[in-house]
């Protein structure tokens, strides 16, 4: 398989797990429920439902260890996940995500489960067809591709609510998560290695590598924190400034999201260039500064081009850093246990960064936007100061434990 059909491949694969979480779980979804009157408290509790998407962590070692061999071991994952997440958002169609929100609440915990299944066999087939010269790269098409349907899942998709409605909205997300389907058909994996040690116990090995604890448990957690702070608590402070959700959608998911897939793509390549422990550094002070530019705005101050022109900086800094944080993790993720290693090494950082998004939100009604982005700014200060004493090597870890 050449090098510009597997980028293309993930690239694909990447895009489409982010469309109907986007839009039902993480902005589209909590930006209409607001707007309609559910109060903040509320939707801090419906964002914590996505704590699910942690649990792929349990199945992560299973997915490594069991797989139809003549179908491609993660392929055959691939070709169950990928319908289903189609057919999820299909059945949400006849509900009312007001009246019905219990039940819109339980299909989009399914929706983060299968997910999650996707996400694993995605990431262990990254792992697995990309070398180590060729991470940094991928790792921005990753974080592009992410963005892309970010931008599609809470940007087109919500701009296509607010014009014509809930199910139309539902029609476009179901068929664009339906696209890929015709790659996974058409790829052939390569024979994967031998499975003897996959499984539960090769993850219980895994912080055992140098370096990898400190950075799975201090410099992953203190990174997200502070992103999943301001991050969550965006959209809803620019609908108490009156913005519609038309004005809200084109500036933070359109605007934002292709500033982030210009971000994502020069990050792969600084980081290929500089270095993963370098680019660490330079791109989560870039972030501290651009989140700091949200205070201003949190106090009610800043016309529409100051907030877009934050916006921008926020974006480009978040994907630069995340893209050079998805390479460190790929390094040490090891091929015989990809899914399971890559999982548990992002699952950390998501988890952390739902919680606080979770808490954030919570915690906005409550104290008021000042104090959560104060908190923000200060666990991004702290990270950066982490990062740059971190035993981050340039190189992948070669070794086949």
């Amino acid at each position: 398989m050449t090098r510009r059909r597997t980028h293309a491949l993930l690239a694909g694969l990447w895009v489409s797990q982010w469309l109907a979480p986007s839009f039902l779980g993480m902005g589209g979804l909590t930006t209409i429920l607001y707007r309609e009157g559910v109060p903040l408290e509320r939707l801090g509790a419906l964002q914590a439902l996505t704590l699910i998407g942690l649990a792929r962590l349990a199945w992560a070692p299973l997915m490594d260890r069991f797989g139809v061999r003549r179908l491609g071991h993660y392929r055959s994952w691939l070709l169950v996940a990928q319908p289903a997440m189609v057919l999820l958002v299909a059945a949400l169609v006849p509900l009312d995500p007001v009246d019905d929100l219990a039940a819109v609440a339980a299909l989009v915990v399914a929706i983060w489960v299968v997910m999650g299944v996707q996400d694993v066999a995605t990431d262990a087939l990254s792992v697995r067809l990309l070398d180590a010269a060729d991470r940094g790269i991928a790792n921005g098409v990753q974080t592009a591709a992410g963005f892309l349907g970010t931008l599609v899942g809470a940007g087109a998709v919500l701009l296509v609510f607010d014009r014509w409605g809930w199910t139309p909205a539902l029609v476009c997300l179901a068929a664009a998560t339906l696209l890929p389907l015709m790659q996974i058909l058409r790829f052939r994996e390569p024979p994967a290695e031998a499975r003897d040690r996959a499984g539960f116990g090769s993850l219980a090995t895994l912080l055992r590598q140098p370096g990898t604890a400190r950075w799975a448990l201090v410099l992953l957690p203190l990174m997200w924190a502070g992103i999943g702070g301001y991050f969550a608590v965006l959209t809803p402070m620019l609908v108490d400034l009156g913005w519609s959700l038309t004005r809200i959608s084109l500036t933070v998911t359109v605007l934002g999201s292709l500033a982030a897939i210009a971000g994502g793509i020069a990050a792969g390549r600084v980081t290929a260039r500089v270095g993963r422990a370098r680019s660490l550094t330079l791109f989560g002070t870039a972030q501290l500064l651009a989140a700091a530019g949200l205070l201003p705005v949190a106090f009610g101050s800043g016309g529409h081009m100051f907030v877009a022109a934050v916006v921008i900086a926020i974006h480009l800094a978040y994907a630069a850093a995340v893209t050079t944080a998805s390479t460190v993790c790929m390094d040490l993720s090891r091929p015989a246990s990809a899914g399971s290693d890559y999982t548990a090494l992002t699952t950390i950082g998501t988890g952390v960064s739902l919680a606080t998004g979770a808490a954030a939100t919570a915690a906005a009604g409550a104290f008021g936007y000042p104090v959560v982005l104060g908190g923000s700014v200060l666990l991004l200060a702290v990270g950066v100061a982490a990062a740059r004493t971190a035993p981050i090597r340039d190189r992948a870890d070669e070794r086949r434990d």
